[in-house]
This record gives structure tokens, C-alpha cells and sequence, in this order.
């Protein structure tokens, strides 16, 4: 959501939005340190990806996590959070019931807090925090695919 609100532009332009696992914010008091020690340590080791599926399809994942990024992400989310409420374009949340990267109740805020009157929330049981490459993919696939076609057949149907 961050990235379609501060780099796509105004998403009232766009016929709808689906959000996978989102994030809006993080709330782990190690993360304080991290402006600090991005100035003296350019990247962190990456996670191993945050899959339950065993025989979830291999991914190329880096190595390593530049920490100014990560040091970046909490200032993104000041920006963004006030202007959820501006996104007046139907969206899809989807999240997954247990994720080890971003608070499920990310998920909760932000449809809770989008100003469109048409918000579709999906909770995958099965799946963490890479749910398109997870055990519920398959349902993720359907409900992004069912909702598209929802909300494109409005669009055609209001011109």
C-alpha cells in the first residue's frame, strides 16, 4: 500500500488495489537501533523466506537486506498512514493468518481505515508471510482473479 500511494500516484486513478500481506507499520523495540546502526553496517543478513508450503517453489532471494532500506521504512510509514483514508478505490485485502515479517493486523487497519466503500477482506489460514508462493496460493489466485473481474465488469458496465 505504501508503495502504490507514494510512487504509483493517486490511486483513485486505478481501478482497484489488492493487498498482499501489507504493512503499515512495526512495533519491535529492536527496531530503534536500526537508523543508528544502518550508518555503520550497509546490510543485514536476509531472513530465510517466510513460507510454511516444504514444497513451496524455489525463490531467488537476496542475501542480504540494505539497511538504509530498512532504516527508511518506518518514515514511509508516517507519510502514509494519514492518507489511507484517501483510497476511495474498491481493494482486496488479503492476509495471512500467521506471518513472521508484517503484523496480520496491518491487514485489519488498513481495511478498516480505507475510505472506499468496497473493501474485500480475505484471511489465508494456511499460509505466512509469501502467500503467493504458499499453501493457499490457490485461493489467493481465485480471490484476486474473482475481484478483478468484479471490479473491471464495473468499470465496463459504467463506462
Amino acid at each position: 500500500l505504501a508503495g502504490a500511494i507514494r510512487f504509483i500516484g493517486p490511486v483513485d486513478e486505478l481501478t482497484g488495489i489488492v493487498l498482499v500481506n501489507p504493512s503499515i507499520s512495526r512495533e519491535d523495540p529492536r527496531d530503534a537501533a536500526i537508523p543508528l546502526l544502518a550508518r555503520a553496517v550497509p546490510s543485514w543478513p536476509a531472513a530465510a523466506p517466510d513460507i510454511r508450503d516444504p514444497d513451496a517453489p524455489t525463490l531467488a532471494m537476496p542475501d542480504r537486506v540494505p539497511s538504509r532500506a530498512l532504516a527508511s521504512l518506518p518514515d514511509l510509514w508516517r507519510v502514509v498512514r494519514p492518507e489511507v483514508p484517501a483510497v476511495t478505490v474498491p481493494a482486496l485485502v488479503v492476509t495471512s493468518a500467521e506471518d513472521h515479517v508484517v503484523d496480520p493486523a496491518d491487514g485489519d487497519w488498513i481495511a478498516s481505515t480505507l475510505g472506499s466503500p468496497d473493501v474485500t477482506r480475505v484471511v489465508l489460514a494456511s499460509s505466512y508471510h509469501l502467500a503467493p508462493l504458499d499453501c493457499d496460493r490457490e485461493a489467493l489466485f481465485e480471490a484476486s482473479a474473482a475481484f478483478i473481474a468484479r471490479v473491471t465488469a464495473q468499470v465496463d458496465a459504467h463506462g
